[in-house]
């Protein structure tokens, strides 16, 4: 069959002109450094305006979430990125979901562990870390708490950590053990209370690597909804988050069996909600406890289930001391 085209059949087509695309910028690190100081900074100057004018806590914590979500895109949009490589969304997997519920799990025993450790030795700052909890997450209503407190921050703020901020440290650092502790750090700084910081990072932790693994970020969004949840429906169910004063002196011997259980299931918790992950994002399927890849990972579980018997141990000793 002949390939020839003669001149009628093409004289009054349109001429056919390609346009070459230009090539989205990649964010750097230091952009996005600048970029959160600049957030942290509007943060601590303004953050209560809204509040001061109106006396609407939930207005107020409404324009934060969304100044955070629209100063993301609009950064993005500035800086010339693909929105599409900085915010990635891919259609979620059933089996790396239910990690991700594993992986909550793990951070639900590890807040109760770090509550019965600051109740012991940090009760003062325990207190005024409550009174802001309660003040976050009790509204007038359950759907406004679940709105507020955590369908919009596993977005809103998500658009800036795990978006803006992560993306940025991915194309700047191969190392990504670095890119991780970087993301929940300042995941921890940004909620600015110290004793507030613990939960965060570690939280961090896991939702940076879930979006590095996954190229996805609707698995952190996920957790991060769950968790935030989780501590809408606490303290609405609760008499007072806050009345920190009225419980007893906890001893170090029920910290101690409270570190130990359920603390000593929160590796293996890690272990499996990241395995369970892999096992549907891997370029290889990972053997479960058996492949040679996952001996560094057995050797952080271990090594942190020694960490935390060993925790438990010593408040157990030091109270019959």
């Amino acid at each position: 069959m002949s390939s020839f085209v003669s001149y009628e059949e093409i004289r009054y087509s349109a001429p056919v002109i390609r346009r070459h695309k230009k090539k989205k910028k990649q964010l750097r690190a230091w952009q996005g450094l600048l970029f959160f100081a600049v957030i942290m900074t509007v943060l601590l100057l303004f953050g209560g305006f809204v509040y001061f004018c109106t006396g609407n806590m939930f207005l107020e914590s409404l324009t934060e979430q969304l100044i955070f979500l629209i100063s993301s895109f609009v950064f993005v949009l500035l800086m010339r990125a693909d929105l599409r490589e900085v915010f990635p969304v891919r259609k979620p997997k059933p089996l790396a979901v239910c990690g991700v519920f594993v992986l909550l799990l793990a951070c639900i025993l590890a807040a109760e562990v770090f509550s019965i450790l600051a109740l012991q030795f940090a009760p003062d700052s325990l207190e005024q870390a409550a009174e802001n909890v309660n003040d976050l997450f009790e509204g007038p209503s359950l759907p406004v708490s679940l709105l507020l407190a955590a369908l919009c921050p596993s977005i809103c703020e998500e658009a800036l950590h795990r978006g803006v901020l992560l993306n940025s440290f991915r194309n700047s650092f191969h190392d990504r053990r670095l890119v991780i502790f970087l993301g929940g750090l300042l995941f921890g700084l940004f909620h600015i209370y110290p004793i507030r910081m613990v939960m965060p990072v570690f939280i961090g932790f896991l939702m940076s690597w879930l979006v590095l693994q996954t190229d996805s970020m609707l698995y952190s969004c996920l957790l991060h909804f769950g968790y935030n949840a989780l501590l809408v429906f606490v303290s609405s169910f609760s008499s007072s988050a806050a009345d920190v004063e009225q419980v007893l002196p906890v001893s170090s011997v029920v910290t101690g069996f409270y570190v130990i259980f359920p603390g000593v299931f929160i590796p293996f918790l890690v272990y499996l909600g990241t395995w369970m992950v892999r096992r549907v994002t891997a370029a290889r399927i990972p053997e479960f406890l058996g492949d040679r890849s996952d001996r560094r990972a057995l050797l952080w579980m271990s090594m942190a289930t020694a960490g935390i018997l060993l925790l438990g141990a010593l408040l157990l000793l030091g109270a019959f001391g």
